[in-house]
Formats: C-alpha cells, structure tokens, sequence
C-alpha cells in the first residue's frame, strides 16, 4: 500500500475501534438500567406516600436515562459501522499519489467494456440478418465472428428488442451513460495532470506571519495552518467555513490543497490578526 491507501486503512481501523467502544459502553449502560430496577419486583407500582415513592421514582428516572444513553451509543456504533465501511468506497482520490495510474487503468476499463457493449450490438444486428436470433446453437458461430463471451453471445441472441429500438441489447441509454462515465473520468486524469504539472513548476509555498505558518505539504495534498496556541472563536469559525479542520495527528488546521488553498490561508490569518491585535 502507498502512503494514502496507509492513511486510508488507519481511518477504517480507527472507526471500528470507536464503533467497538461504543457498541461496549452501549452494552453497558443498558446492564446499568437493569441494575437501576432490579431490586424493584416486576410491576411493582410507585406508592404514593410512602417512604419507598422517592426512591422508586429515581430508580426508574436512571434506568431510563441509561436505556436512552444505550440506544444513542448503539446508533453511534452502528454509524462508526457503516463509516468505516464506506471508507475507500469513493472512488479514485486526488489525494492518492498513484490517482493518475488508477484513472489510466479505469479509463482503459470503461473503453473496453464499451467496445464489448458496440460488438455486442453490431453481433445482434448481424445475428438478425442472418436469421439466428432466439437458436442457441448459433452461439460458437458468432463468438467466432465477434469474439463475445459465451454468456453475453447467447444473450445477443434472445435479445427481445423494447421501446428502446432495435439496435441491440446495449443500445441508448446504457452507451451513453457509458461514454458520460469515460469523459468525467477523463477530466479528472486531465485535471490531475495539470495539477501535478504546476506543481513540479514551482516549489512549495509558505507563509509565516503573527506567528503562523501556512505551508503545503503536496505529499498529502493538504495546506496546513500552523497556530502558536488555540486560535479563537472568531478565526476557528471562518477557517471552517472556508473547509479547514483540526487534524490532532499532525497538529494543525489543514484543508485539501488546491490553487485558491493559499490564499484561503492568508485570509485565516488576517483574521487571526484582526482577533489577537
């Protein structure tokens, strides 16, 4: 694994072992509100008056504030699940310093399925003029011709044409989203390259004012905002409207780096400045 995929699977771990502690002090606080009643025998009502009523009345209070603290964790825990098994799970990051290998690789992915999704179509039209349609045992013949998987050979074959046309079994919709799919991938790659491109242009940028340090870190592609304590409320508010977080790991504020990332660092700390001076 690259340094990404590292940091990547750290941040699942990570989530699993909070979801862990949080399905353990869900489990926990539901012991808890047993314990609360138990020594209150089942349907035992409050009596009123007597010495036992305050008692009772504050027993059954701090079960239920313990089930209900039980159930908030054991939605937490099920969340931290579920986060942690989306992690990766969106696509191709710019952050990976190997993005561009893997786009290259998903491109070339996409265009052969696509070209297989064209014989297809072509296999079918010719599979209708030479009157083989719905006989199976014209299979090996038009794998031959147009080197189709024996699956996707016979489904030419019963293809039953729909609203859609009669063009094939992959014509309109599943093409075009297809090709939608190669051209936004494209981009991406097209953008990445001309990022990687500016940056092998110049070095590093830094910026050191007030006692703050802004600098880039193109490794990671984060900027990161160096403070020389816990900035205050008015500075923290506007650096995460602009997408800054504390990142306790590295001990600052970071944000994605991208060409407006510094700029956005230098106006956090004129706020900085405005707040402190």
């Amino acid at each position: 694994m690259n340094r990404y995929e590292q940091k990547q699977e750290a941040r699942r771990e990570r989530l699993e072992r909070a979801a862990e502690r949080a399905r353990s002090d869900g489990a926990a606080a539901f012991k808890r509100s047993d314990d609360y009643v138990a020594g209150i025998p089942p349907g035992q009502p409050i009596l009123v008056g007597h010495h036992s009523e305050r008692r009772h009345r504050r027993a059954i209070e701090k079960s239920m504030e313990a089930a209900h603290r039980g159930l908030k964790l054991q939605a937490k825990a099920a969340d931290l699940e579920h986060a942690a098994g989306r992690v990766g799970s969106g696509g191709i990051s710019a952050d990976d310093p190997e993005a561009i290998d893997k786009l290259k690789e998903k491109i070339a992915d996409l265009e052969s399925e696509r070209s297989k999704m064209k014989d297809a179509n072509n296999a079918y039209r010719y599979a209708k003029k030479q009157n083989w349609l719905g006989a199976l045992e014209n299979v090996p013949a038009l794998r031959e011709k147009y080197n189709l998987g024996e699956k996707l050979a016979a489904k030419v074959l019963l293809y039953e044409p729909s609203w859609s046309g009669d063009k094939g079994p992959f014509s309109g919709w599943p093409l075009q989203n297809l090709g939608a799919n190669i051209r936004r991938y494209q981009q991406r790659l097209a953008d990445i390259e001309k990022r990687d491109a500016a940056r092998e242009a110049e070095a590093p940028r830094m910026v050191e004012r007030a006692g703050v340090r802004a600098e880039e870190d193109r490794e990671d592609n984060r900027v990161r905002l160096y403070f020389p304590g816990k900035p205050g409320p008015k500075t923290r508010g506007y650096m995460k409207s602009r997408g800054w977080r504390w990142a306790p790991s590295v001990g600052a504020w970071q944000r994605q780096l991208n060409q407006h990332a510094m700029d956005y660092a230098e106006e956090a700390i004129k706020v900085y400045e405005q707040e402190c001076y």
